[in-house]
Parts: structure tokens; sequence; C-alpha cells
């Protein structure tokens, strides 16, 4: 209950200046630990660089997170499925940043029985953070390839969502495992 407590007073006091990412892997050094992204119960990813300090008491303390906002605008997403067996299942996004700031962040997955929850995130570019640089107005288009781990899964049709909105179905024929 004390980190339930300690988690959301620092979600209310939390400050997003000069803020530094983690690696895609959790790290450990110097009695730090920075996981890259923690999952919420309504969608994976929701919190990011969250890092913790190890106390002199052998506790962990929760040191600061972050909260992104998933992308806002995607325009179209296409299943791509390969012929060969294993199957691969890849899903083709294509959207608009909302300016010459922002780059893909961090994309997040969650499989839950049939379904699989894709989150998308955008961040903005490390060069233009500084204020040194300025950024480009207006949409920028991008258009991004994710691929779902459908290894070993068994023969059924499956859902999959974007951001919470965009859906669709695939099928595996037979169990996609060798």
């Amino acid at each position: 209950m004390k980190l339930y407590l300690i988690f959301f007073i620092t979600v209310l006091g939390f400050s997003a200046q000069n803020i530094v990412f983690a690696d895609s892997n959790p790290t450990f050094q110097d009695g730090i630990l920075i996981l890259p992204s923690v999952d919420s119960p309504e969608k994976a990813g929701a919190y990011q660089n969250v890092r913790f300090k190890l106390t002199e008491n052998n506790e962990w303390e929760l040191l600061d997170f972050v909260i992104i906002k998933e992308l806002q605008y995607i325009d179209k997403v296409e299943i791509i499925k390969t012929d060969s067996f294993p199957i691969q299942v890849f899903l083709k996004v294509a959207g608009s940043f909302t300016s010459g700031c922002y780059e893909m962040g961090q994309i997040s997955y969650k499989l839950l029985e049939n379904r699989f929850d894709v989150w998308m995130y955008s961040t903005v570019d490390e060069k233009f953070s500084t204020g040194e640089f300025t950024c480009t107005q207006g949409f920028i288009p991008f258009t991004h390839i994710i691929p779902l781990p459908v290894y070993s899964l068994k023969k059924g049709d499956y859902e999959y969502t974007v951001n919470g909105h965009y859906m669709g179905t695939f099928n595996l024929a037979e169990d996609n495992k060798l």
C-alpha cells in the first residue's frame, strides 16, 4: 500500500522537464532501476521511463516516471501476413505527427486470449528539446511496420486493436510452430 501511495503522489507532482529516457531494456546502475515501460490494466506501456531507487532498507522507492499520450492521428492500419511457414504477421500503420518535433516513440502490446492490444506512442525528437532548433509546423506523415509475436500461437482467429480504436482480425490456419 505504501508503494501505491508513493506512486500516485509522484504522479500528481511529476514535472516533465529534463527527462532522459531509458533504453529498451531494464537497467540497474548505481542503485537506480530504470524500467522502459510498465503496463496498466487499460493499456500496454502506459507508464514509461519508470525509475526506482534501492534504499538502505532494501526497499524500492519510486523516483519518477512519464505518462506519454499515444499517437493521435492514425489514418490507416493494414494487416500483412506472410505465406511461408511459420507465418509472420505485421501491422502497417500510417498516420501523421502534429509537427516536425515528434518521432515514433515506444510501441507496446499485450496479448489477451486471442486479441493483441497495440499501443503506439510518439516522443519529442531530442534535437528539438533544447530549443536550439525549431521544428516544422503542420502534419508530418509516417508509416510504421509493427511485427506481432505470433510464433507458437495456436490455430484460430485473432483480433488486434491499435490505440484502442483501429481494429481488425487475422486467421492462423494451423498451429504456428515448427
